[in-house]
């Protein structure tokens, strides 16, 4: 009786492990087919790189078209520095025109106002010739004027002749050389007048080309 009690101990035992090991097998295959819970943990958005903006590769520029630019800049320089001179000419050839125009216009306002003083000597001159001679001419009122002595008569006489043709004489001289002076003044003056004039005409030119270049 004591074996058979060992016994049927014995086979409940291996009977309630047989059944644990079947229910260990069992819980694993029931998690499988039910549902999977959510995970806690937060969702990472997808980060999406942006996208890098690749420069265009440099091409070479052929030293032909580099020598090619660059001659067409000197180009420009060149013509841009001769119009600064063409400008720079005209600007030269105006001012010197107007200066040596002025020059001469003062030159001429000069030797004008010497004939006027040398004319007006020239009448001085004359008037004095034709005093002297109207003196000659009435000798004896002379010596009446000069002393009124009658006893040297001829001698005063003379002496007077000889004084009035000295002075005849002077006049004389000094209205060959006013004359010749009026006249070197007046070949001057004509020369300054034409001078003058071209100068006037050319400034004029110089004046409207300016105002008017593409003419």
């Amino acid at each position: 009786m004591r074996v058979h009690g060992l016994t049927s101990a014995l086979a409940v035992t291996i009977i309630i492990v047989s059944l644990s090991g079947a229910t260990a097998a069992q819980e694993p295959a029931k998690q499988e087919g039910g549902p999977k819970p959510r995970s806690t943990r937060p969702a990472q958005k997808s980060s999406i790189e942006p996208i890098q903006k690749t420069e265009p590769e440099k091409t070479e520029v052929p030293p032909e078209q580099i020598l090619a630019l660059k001659m067409d800049d000197l180009g420009l320089q060149i013509e841009k520095l001769t119009t600064e001179l063409r400008r720079l000419r005209k600007e030269t050839e105006h001012n010197g025109t107007a200066m040596e125009l002025m020059l001469y216009e003062e030159r001429l306002s000069k030797v004008e106002s010497k004939l006027d003083d040398l004319t007006a000597y020239k009448s001085q001159l004359e008037g004095r010739e034709q005093d002297v001679q109207r003196r000659m001419r009435n000798i004896q009122q002379e010596l009446i004027l000069r002393s009124g002595n009658i006893l040297r008569r001829d001698e005063a006489e003379a002496a007077i002749r000889a004084d009035l043709q000295r002075a005849l004489d002077d006049t004389r001289t000094q209205k060959e050389t006013n004359h010749q002076r009026i006249t070197d003044l007046q070949s001057q003056a004509e020369y300054l007048r034409k001078r003058v004039e071209v100068l006037r005409k050319k400034l004029e030119q110089i004046e409207t080309k300016t105002e008017n270049p593409n003419q």
